[in-house]
């Protein structure tokens, strides 16, 4: 009697948790998201062994704009689930998310580590399914978009150690200059020092002359 009710039990328990992942997968499709978690959790709370509910988790927060945590969701269907072209999926949406995020300009600094990573995970994709032409493009499209980021940043670091180089060139320059400028600034105080000691010399020279008076011939004998 009593392992008649422990399988009675667990029948209803199955019934209660395929009721909850129906009614998930029906929100999903009428774009209730928030209903559609809220069923797919107690289904977990059923059942929290259960790869395809999992899934459907990360499918739900991956709609919701919750990158985060559907990438949390998708780990965990990958790692439990025994079917290949699943697991398949599961790693296939992982390197959606992660190429996805290296678009988000707030991740430009993190961009090529996202996109190492989305690479890896389309890879381990195609191990589980190698006839997927999906993951094979969002791999080359990934690969593709990994080399343009790594040259972008070649010569971006070009550019930025040239103009740095230029800087340098222009302070060297300026530095020379500065000795030089200091020099004719010299230069050209002792030019007008001297100019202003002729003048002054000059116009002494003029008073003189000016103060002079003409000399008459004396007639020194008397004839």
């Amino acid at each position: 009697m009593v392992l008649l009710l422990f399988f009675q039990f667990i029948a209803n328990a199955q019934t209660q948790e395929w009721k909850n992942l129906h009614q998930g997968n029906r929100c999903f499709m009428d774009r209730k998201y928030d209903e559609a978690e809220k069923f797919y959790r107690e289904a977990l709370k059923i059942n929290p062994n259960n790869p395809r509910t999992y899934f459907n988790l990360g499918d739900t927060y991956l709609a919701k704009n919750d990158p985060k945590e559907s990438m949390k969701q998708f780990q965990i269907a990958a790692k439990t689930e025994k079917n290949k072209t699943v697991r398949s999926m599961a790693h296939h949406n992982m390197g959606y998310i992660l190429q996805t995020m290296a678009g988000d300009p707030k991740n430009a600094e993190k961009k090529q580590d996202f996109l190492k990573q989305a690479i890896e995970a389309y890879k381990e994709a195609l191990r589980n399914n190698p006839k997927d032409d999906d993951t094979r493009y969002n791999l080359a499209l990934c690969q593709k978009q990994l080399k343009d980021e790594k040259q972008r940043s070649k010569n971006q670091q070009k550019q930025q150690q040239k103009q740095k180089q230029g800087e340098q060139l222009q302070e060297e320059k300026n530095a020379r200059q500065q000795p030089q400028q200091k020099k004719e600034q010299q230069d050209d105080t002792q030019t007008e020092q001297l100019l202003n000691l002729s003048r002054q010399a000059e116009k002494q020279t003029r008073e003189r002359i000016n103060a002079m008076k003409p000399r008459r011939k004396s007639l020194n004998k008397n004839w």
